[in-house]
């Protein structure tokens, strides 16, 4: 494998972490319209000079273990997590979340083509075709449902503009499922990102938007941690980052040495928040943000010879 420098890695993730904080500008008539820097474009080129990743559709529901999108509507807040894999026979990894909009417990893979599959109950069905031309429809079962009643589920959109609270989005795709008249909704999916939106429309209507979300970076792309990784960063918060924000970091089994830092678009530190050996458990490391102009910053953890990013944003 192909050992990369930091440097080529901080800029990586924050090419996509720019991606999903890229403002749309607005334009004649209350459109969106895109903005002049396909900011997309740019994260795929990145993704493929850096990690040798072929940009596939797969970009629009990154699946890696410990992947998390926060929403909050008018019913409240809640978090999608991805908590576990596993393998079938052919050695295709099955990612299962602890929750997917309304269905529990699913696990989710990508195929070759560009279809997201959903398995539960020992049932797989195709349950989005990011290669569908728009206005292709498909039929699913209702996975909590033996057997299931049929939902409609079609490609609306590819190129819908999205503001939510996490970021403004260009050119996501939109989906609707229909099963019946007290069961519809939409979802729009934004490219490195994963669900941005989601609309229901039942017996009451109800929305919910993206607020935050953590993707797993490391040095051979977006992946699950492994599971002998001895350090694992599990986050910031708050994020947006401001004087008193926290880096939480995990040491499993044994102590190790851990070096955090922070470094800024063009890949220069400027922060190193610590650099020393942790013992076994839970730390906070102190992350004070106040000082920096407002950006889009990469927070790095480099121990048992891997280095793990989460990105940062800085708003003032």
């Amino acid at each position: 494998m192909r050992r990369l420098s930091l440097h080529s890695i901080v800029l990586c993730c924050v090419f996509l972490a720019a991606l999903a904080s890229c403002p749309a500008q607005p334009a004649a008539q209350g459109a969106i319209a895109a903005p002049s820097i396909d900011v997309r474009t740019s994260a795929e080129k990145a993704l493929q000079t850096t990690f040798a990743i072929p940009a596939t559709k797969a970009m629009y529901f990154p699946l890696a273990e410990g992947n998390y999108w926060e929403f909050r509507g008018n019913f409240g807040g809640y978090r999608e997590t991805i908590v576990g894999s596993e393998k079938d026979s052919a050695g295709v990894t099955h990612y299962r979340f602890d929750r997917r909009g309304s269905i529990a417990g699913a696990s989710f893979r990508w195929t070759p083509d560009n279809r997201l599959l959903l398995s539960k109950h020992g049932r797989e069905q195709l349950w989005l075709d990011f290669d569908a031309q728009p206005g292709k429809s498909w039929n699913v079962d209702n996975p909590d449902e033996n057997p299931g009643l049929p939902w409609k589920v079609t490609l609306q959109s590819t190129t819908d503009s999205v503001i939510v609270p996490a970021g403004s989005y260009t050119r996501t795709y939109r989906f609707s499922f229909e099963g019946g008249p007290d069961n519809c909704w939409e979802e729009w999916y934004a490219p490195m990102v994963g669900p941005v939106r989601l609309d229901f429309a039942g017996l009451a209507l109800r929305l919910d938007s993206l607020t935050n979300f953590h993707l797993m970076m490391t040095s051979t792309g977006i992946e699950a941690p492994h599971v002998a990784e001895t350090v694992v960063l599990l986050g910031i918060s708050p994020n947006p980052v401001d004087a008193a924000s926290t880096v939480h970091i995990a040491v499993r089994d044994t102590p190790a040495h851990a070096r955090v830092a922070v470094h800024d678009a063009a890949g220069r530190r400027v922060a190193l928040l610590f650099d020393a050996e942790l013992a076994p458990g839970t730390h906070a490391i102190p992350f004070n943000a106040g000082g920096l102009p407002s950006g889009v910053y990469a927070v790095t953890l480099e121990a048992a010879g891997r280095t793990t990013m989460r990105s940062a944003v800085r708003m003032r």
